[in-house]
């Protein structure tokens, strides 16, 4: 983690950081080729550290394995360290705790480097699916995860959980919502631009900005049985596009699909994606002339324009598997003009910019997010604004005030007014789809109950609801309703996240957990079709 967003003094992250990332000396990957001299007063720094774990009741406890390459020391904090040798350390953790690595010392020219953090427990049974926390536990055989990591990048239970799922899109694994700027120099810093400095599987971290190593995406898939759907940033060059083919022509085998996207929601002007569509904006200008048509038709114009080019980048190294590469556009749910728009991308047509072609000659998947109950929340959003009333008057205000009565009013919305109105925003945009003669897929979907005037008790009772057995059968009529109207696969956002003020996104709560409504909902619908 970059502690520059946190400022000395700002509360819990003070105590980490000093402030003088740019004095690091790092290696190719990201590790400290050494530290600070402890003479040196003109240093403030002695130590890095990485949180490894933060506090959890829901961690698993027990005996981690830290390996490492090089000379030095590492040092622990919420665990007890029960053996150590060079290379490799072993650290008993109790669920709870915040658990950090530092490297205390390094050596110059062979300094720590590699770093990896091994969980208690194993895989479990023949095909090595399943996952139990000790030996005694396993049925067949039991092979420690230290050993199975030697030939598995994936945790046994996260890879199991996903088996089944045909697509895993990996938007928020290349960051590709977000830009964000050094706190000191205020300059822009974004997700990936150059191949060149893309992660690499040995990487320090798959946490930058660049997002996660593109061959680490694809063997997940892989081993799961999914197709891959890489998202590429808005700012990334022609190179990526280019050697992301390349690569994908390596890995291709018959049956394989491949999904492509550029970008994410570039018609969004929420505060989360502005800057991506000012971005687009700009790149609009420049392309088309700034008194051309609104602003608005240039930002979706040029992100059409983009993407495919990219699209064609892709392909154009793939040879004769480039249908394998699906090339999809981002479009909004039920929102007819602005579908037509990136599909026909007029002001492209205009100038040729794609010769005699528009957008949807060369892109295969116009992909909407049909999410339900996005407007319950609405209140405050907008100045002005007035309060959500369901059909009978009430506002979510009222829904509190009558405890499990206002929770099963709530059910009734979604069920009567909420589910209704996806199913027609989907029929919508799947008649532009169809008209263009373009597969209609969901890159988002599932609830968005999510309070957007900051409201404890509405954050709260969304959560309540999102938790409740009711929430498992809507979730079977969303599906069944995306079904009926021909559509192709719908990606639900998301598999894991913890439930709080920015939304109740996940099918579960915790990696841990085995069962919950919207989760036992999804695999049964899954395993039907």
């Amino acid at each position: 983690m970059d502690f520059r967003r946190f400022p000395n003094g700002n509360g819990y992250y003070a105590a980490y950081n000093t402030g003088e990332q740019d004095k690091l000396i790092l290696d190719d990957l990201g590790y400290p080729v050494s530290l600070p001299d402890p003479d040196d007063r003109n240093i403030k720094f002695r130590g890095v550290t990485a949180i490894v774990l933060h506090p959890d009741a829901n961690n698993d406890a027990g005996d981690y394995v830290v390996l490492y390459e090089g000379e030095g020391t590492l040092g622990y904090s919420g665990v007890t360290r029960v053996s150590s040798q060079l290379g490799r350390d072993v650290v008993r953790y109790a669920a709870g705790n915040q658990f950090d690595i530092t490297i205390e010392k390094t050596t110059l020219g062979n300094h720590i480097r590699n770093i990896r953090v091994i969980p208690p427990g194993g895989a479990c049974s023949s095909s090595q699916v399943n996952f139990t926390l000790t030996a005694a536990q396993c049925v067949g055989t039991y092979t420690p995860l230290e050993e199975y990591a030697n030939t598995h990048l994936f945790h046994p239970r996260f890879t199991a959980d996903l088996k089944g799922m045909r697509v895993l899109r990996f938007m928020d694994a290349m960051f590709t919502n977000l830009t964000d700027k050094d706190p000191e120099t205020d300059d822009p810093r974004h997700t990936l631009i150059n191949w060149s400095d893309r992660a690499r599987r040995d990487s320090a971290s798959y946490t930058e900005l660049e997002g996660f190593p593109f061959p680490v995406l694809i063997d997940l898939a892989v081993e799961v049985g999914a197709s891959p759907w890489i998202n590429i940033g808005y700012r990334a060059q022609n190179d990526v596009a280019t050697n992301l083919g390349k690569l994908l022509a390596r890995r291709f085998k018959p049956g394989m699909t491949f999904y492509i996207e550029y970008g994410n929601e570039p018609w969004n002007t929420a505060p989360a994606f502005i800057d991506n569509y000012r971005y687009l904006a700009t790149m609009g200008n420049d392309k088309f002339g700034s008194n051309s048509n609104t602003e608005f038709e240039r930002v979706i114009n040029y992100y059409a324009l983009r993407s495919s080019e990219i699209c064609q980048l892709v392909k154009a190294k793939m040879g004769t598997n480039a249908s394998a590469v699906k090339c999809v556009l981002n479009n909004q749910q039920g929102a007819v003009w602005q579908n037509e728009q990136t599909l026909s991308c007029p002001m492209v047509v205009e100038r040729k910019l794609l010769g005699d072609k528009k957008c949807a000659d060369i892109m295969d998947v116009s992909a909407i997010a049909p999410y339900f109950g996005d407007d319950v929340g609405h209140v405050k959003l907008w100045p002005g604004n007035e309060p959500y009333k369901d059909r009978h008057g009430r506002t979510v205000e009222q829904w509190l005030r009558d405890g499990d009565r206002g929770l099963g009013a709530l059910f009734e919305d979604l069920e009567y007014t909420q589910l209704p109105q996806a199913l027609q925003r989907m029929k919508d945009s799947k008649g532009v789809a169809d008209a263009y003669g373009k597969i209609m897929m969901a890159y988002e979907g599932g609830q968005h109950l999510l309070d957007y005037g900051g409201r404890d008790a509405v954050k709260d009772l969304f959560a309540k609801a999102n938790r409740d057995a009711r929430m498992g059968a809507m979730y079977t009529k969303y599906m069944t309703d995306w079904k009926s109207t021909g559509a192709e696969t719908m990606v639900l956002f998301n598999n894991v996240s913890a439930y709080g003020s920015n939304g109740s996104w996940g099918l579960r709560e915790y990696i841990q957990q085995t069962s919950t409504p919207k989760w036992d909902a999804v695999k049964a619908f899954r395993d039907l079709q």
